[in-house]
C-alpha cells in the first residue's frame, strides 16, 4: 500500500521525510494564516478596553465636577449661615444678652467654614483641570481663561 515503508531502504526514508516535511509545512502555513486573524482580534480587544477605559475616566471627571461644585455650593452656604450667626452673637453680646464665649464660638465655625470654602474652591479647580486635561482641552490659554470660573 502507499505511505507503508517496509524495510530501512533509502527511499522509504526520503519518503517518510518529504511525507513528515509537508505535514509541518502545512501546519506551519495554517498556522501563519490565524496569525494575522489572531492579531487583528487582539487589536481590536486592546481598542475596546481603551474605549471603556476612556468612558470610565471621563465618567469619574465629570462625576467629580459635580461633586466639587456641589461641597463648594454647601461651603459657600455654610459660610454665609455661619457669618449670620456670628453677627447675630456679635449684636447679643454688645445688647449684653449674650457671652464673649458664645461669640467668639461663632466666630471661630465661621473661620472654619471659610478655610472649607477655600478647600473646596480648590477641589473644584482641580476636578476641572483633570477633566480638561482628560478630554484634550488643557492648555495654559484655558489655564488663564477657565480655571478660575465659577463651576
Amino acid at each position: 500500500p502507499a505511505g507503508v515503508c517496509a524495510g530501512d531502504s533509502p527511499r522509504c526514508g526520503r519518503r517518510a521525510l518529504v511525507s513528515e516535511y509537508r505535514r509541518l509545512w502545512g501546519r506551519a502555513r495554517r498556522a501563519a494564516g490565524a496569525r494575522p486573524g489572531a492579531l487583528a482580534t487582539a487589536a481590536e480587544d486592546r481598542y475596546r478596553l481603551a474605549l471603556l477605559q476612556a468612558e470610565d475616566a471621563l465618567d469619574g471627571g465629570l462625576g467629580a465636577v459635580r461633586d466639587a461644585a456641589a461641597r463648594l455650593e454647601s461651603a459657600q452656604t455654610a459660610v454665609t449661615h455661619l457669618t449670620d450667626v456670628t453677627r447675630i452673637e456679635l449684636l447679643s453680646l454688645q445688647a449684653g444678652a449674650g457671652t464673649e464665649v458664645e461669640y467668639l464660638r461663632a466666630e471661630a465655625d465661621a473661620r472654619q467654614a471659610r478655610a472649607e470654602l477655600a478647600t473646596a474652591h480648590a477641589a473644584a479647580i482641580t476636578a476641572r483641570v483633570r477633566l480638561a486635561q482628560l478630554t484634550g482641552e488643557l492648555s495654559l490659554d484655558w489655564l488663564a481663561q477657565g480655571a478660575e470660573e465659577d463651576p
